[in-house]
């Protein structure tokens, strides 16, 4: 095993997928990429952290400029983000690189799957409902991906 994606939303479980994949890299002396998804901006008026082109409402709009600024604003937020997680694990003893894609999370991370030997995901405790509506990462990685998946739980509430 030589590189490990890492893949971050940004939300509470961040940090403890990003520590798992550090601990992983360190047993295996492996390099780790930590990507981010973005979703796209046109044609969708909801998407969270979990959020897939499977099972999300959305619509096709014109452009608008001020919904236009905000992405590009979290565009570069999230590269900001990035950064700063790579610096954190550099610190650490870990070669890490980064990677922001903009496009349908699953359809993002199944693409990036066969380029590396493990991925490390969050996973989110929402009702059956919401995963009734909306589409889950985790489960289209454990029967889609390629190498092995290694899912962290947030915390229990």
């Amino acid at each position: 095993m030589k590189k490990i994606l890492i893949a971050v939303d940004f939300s509470d479980v961040t940090g403890k997928v990003v520590n798992a994949g550090v601990e992983l890299a360190k047993a295996f002396n492996a390099d780790v990429c930590i990507m981010h998804t973005e979703p796209p901006l046109d044609g969708y008026i909801f998407y969270d952290a979990d959020y897939s082109s499977m099972g999300t409402f959305g619509y096709m709009r014109e452009f608008d400029p001020v919904m236009e600024e905000y992405h590009q604003e979290k565009v570069s937020s999230d590269k900001h983000s990035l950064e700063t997680l790579k610096s954190a694990v550099t610190d650490k003893g870990v070669n890490a690189k980064t990677l922001l894609i903009e496009g349908d999370v699953v359809k993002s991370l199944l693409n990036e799957a066969c380029k590396y030997d493990y991925i490390v995901i969050g996973s989110h405790r929402h009702c059956k409902l919401y995963k009734l509506l909306f589409d889950d990462v985790g489960m289209h990685l454990l029967n889609k991906a390629t190498c092995p998946v290694l899912i962290v739980p947030t915390d229990d509430e």
